[in-house]
């Protein structure tokens, strides 16, 4: 696929930073960030809904909600939040994080015993 083939410098060191097991980004109910990717697709086709730029699903939770990233936005892109299953054209919304800013705020709770949630 394309699209793991052009995963961004900033994906491949969060996953890295993140580690197999990784509690910061979840895969949700799927082994790998294959299924989760494929799952997600496979979702939103189901419900209507299609990104069309190349994109990349970091983290799922209540299995029709995940978090992706464009991967045409170079090292440090904007986190976008979505919801597949929600009506009209604001089923995602880009967040005020980037792949960088969320991983050192996350890592700076985690730092003071905070739930990096």
């Amino acid at each position: 696929m394309e699209q793991w083939q052009s995963i961004s410098k900033g994906i491949t060191r969060t996953a890295f930073l993140a580690g197999e097991y990784c509690y910061v980004f979840n895969y949700g109910v799927y082994d790998t960030q294959q299924e989760l990717q494929e799952f997600m697709r496979e979702d939103m086709a189901d419900n209507g809904k299609s990104i069309t730029r190349p994109f990349y699903v970091m983290d799922t939770w209540n299995a029709d909600q995940f978090s992706f990233i464009y991967l045409d936005e170079g090292d440090n892109p904007y986190i976008y939040d979505a919801n597949s299953y929600k009506n009209g054209s604001n089923w995602f919304y880009k967040t005020n994080y980037t792949i960088k800013s969320l991983a050192e705020s996350r890592i700076e709770s985690v730092k003071r015993g905070e739930n990096p949630y």
